[in-house]
């Protein structure tokens, strides 16, 4: 094995380990204020970042497909397109859409699809993590679920102000922050 190839097998899985690094740490930020007045955590910028590049990326080589061949490449042109354009439109609506807001009395989540969900503290009976998707998920007493991205810048504060309201640990319920 050359050294090309060395750099080529560990490239990606280098920027990825840098990428989440990067992610984390902004989540584990503890912001400025008082979250009981109200707060608001957003998605981080490299989401928006990647989206961009991504969707670009999708179009250039759509582009290239179609001036090699017009009449041969149209379905792969259109295919690559949707495939790789489809998940930066998702880092996009991510960076755009997904949402939290809080304070002493509720928690309100807007998803990356746009929809809209809000609990009260009193009513929160159940907080899990799942690590595979990434979310940290509240259920109320109606079933009602909020899922919120493991991303969020200053996602810590809000950790804290449950840890305070539910006297449970991050770490009862998987939380690795």
């Amino acid at each position: 094995m050359d050294w090309i190839q060395i750099i080529e097998y560990s490239l990606p899985p280098l920027a990825v380990g840098l990428v989440m690094y990067y992610l984390g740490r902004a989540a584990n930020q503890r912001l400025e204020g008082n979250p009981k007045l109200g707060m608001n955590l957003r998605m981080h910028r490299m989401y928006a970042a990647i989206g961009w590049v991504v969707v670009v990326f999708g179009l250039v080589i759509s582009i290239l497909c179609l001036v090699d061949d017009p009449d041969n490449n149209r379905w792969i042109a259109f295919f690559l397109l949707a495939i790789i354009g489809g998940l930066g439109g998702i880092c996009l609506l991510f960076y755009y859409n997904h949402r939290l807001d809080f304070d002493k009395e509720r928690i309100g989540v807007v998803s990356w699809t746009g929809s809209r969900k809000e609990l009260h503290w009193e009513q929160v009976t159940n907080i899990r993590f799942n690590g595979f998707a990434g979310y940290l998920i509240l259920e109320d007493k109606g079933g009602t679920r909020i899922k919120i991205s493991q991303h969020m810048v200053g996602l810590r504060t809000f950790v804290d102000l449950i840890e305070e309201k539910t006297n449970r640990s991050a770490k009862s319920w998987g939380l690795p922050l």
